[in-house]
């Protein structure tokens, strides 16, 4: 059986083992990215996929390794159509990211940029709703996400791989043709195909639709869609994914209170903006966050204060400020 990541997907921290990765180095020996952003720059600019994978040392990602990722034809195989980067969960990898007080000044800086490395392994596997390792997934070369490639303990070889890889060719292929014929519109004639597209995208595809919301943005910054408070929120959400693994509440509760400086969003849209902008800071367990907390709760009860939310935001106002009260 494959090992199941134990810890509540979106709040863990994952830990990807680079034991020899430098400060300058983009790629291992064998030939994988450490970088899932380099991985995907050099898969546009060589015209072709990339896979995610992921392992632990658990003893199927041990089999995996040595069956798959290093067998003598996996980059003869594999390497001529896809770009890859694997991300090895460890304990190992935790342990050399950890600044020692004996580092030197290249050591801490190799630990600082394996740190970097492991957040963006946390909000890759985040995105991805990763639970087993080891784990496959493939990407188009713009960086969205394809599916998922399931290979079980017998199959673990390149030949199998590239034949599961086969069949996700048309999908891919259709992919990277609408979004490239999506670029060469312009207003809102492409506002509306990217929200046609988007709309065929699963929960876990749509983290990686940064692109998309980019063009919305860009193309309708006066909202003549009706699209654009949908495609801000998208923008924030994909953030949101980003700085959970690094724990950073407060700036993903900043985030939120960002777009209510944009008149697009209705009075129900900005009660919801206000009560997660609450629940994330809420999440920092800080007791001088607590009034700040009441108060956008409060905020949110006073655009509407005959919302359905009604009940459910005293309920908050209560619990907060009664938990001030403890505090005090």
């Amino acid at each position: 059986m494959k090992k199941k990541l134990f810890v509540p997907i979106l709040f863990i921290t994952f830990f990807v083992l680079f034991v020899s990765c430098k400060s300058s180095t983009k790629k291992s020996e064998n030939g994988f990215f450490y970088s899932f952003e380099d991985c995907k720059k050099s898969a546009q600019k060589a015209d072709k996929d990339f896979l995610v994978i992921f392992t632990s040392d658990d003893e199927n990602s041990v089999a995996f390794n040595k069956n798959l990722l290093e067998s003598d034809d996996f980059a003869s195989v594999i390497f001529d159509s896809f770009e890859v980067v694997h991300f090895d969960f460890s304990k190992t990898t935790f342990e050399n990211a950890q600044i020692q007080p004996h580092f030197s000044k290249q050591q801490k800086k190799d630990a600082e940029n394996l740190q970097k490395i492991i957040n963006e392994g946390n909000s890759i596997v985040s995105k991805v709703r990763c639970q087993v390792t080891p784990s496959i997934y493939r990407f188009s070369k713009d960086g969205f996400f394809i599916c998922e490639v399931i290979l079980e303990n017998s199959e673990y070889s390149s030949k199998k791989l590239l034949e599961k890889l086969l069949l996700s060719d048309s999908y891919s292929n259709e992919i990277s043709e609408k979004y490239q014929e999506i670029k060469k519109l312009s207003g809102i004639e492409k506002v509306q195909k990217i929200d046609e597209f988007y709309k065929t995208f699963s929960m876990q595809q749509s983290f990686f639709v940064e692109p998309l919301i980019q063009d919305v943005l860009a193309a309708d910054k006066n909202n003549e869609s009706g699209l654009l408070s949908k495609y801000l929120f998208q923008s924030v959400q994909i953030k949101t994914s980003n700085l959970l693994g690094e724990k950073r509440f407060k700036e993903i509760s900043d985030e939120h209170l960002k777009l209510l400086e944009n008149p697009v969003f209705t009075s129900d849209e900005k009660i919801n903006l206000y009560i997660t902008a609450a629940f994330y800071l809420g999440l920092s367990e800080n007791p001088d966050d607590i009034p700040i907390i009441i108060d956008y709760l409060e905020t949110a009860l006073s655009l509407d204060e005959k919302s359905h939310y009604k009940d459910d935001l005293n309920d908050l106002i209560n619990f907060y400020k009664r938990l001030l009260e403890k505090n005090e």
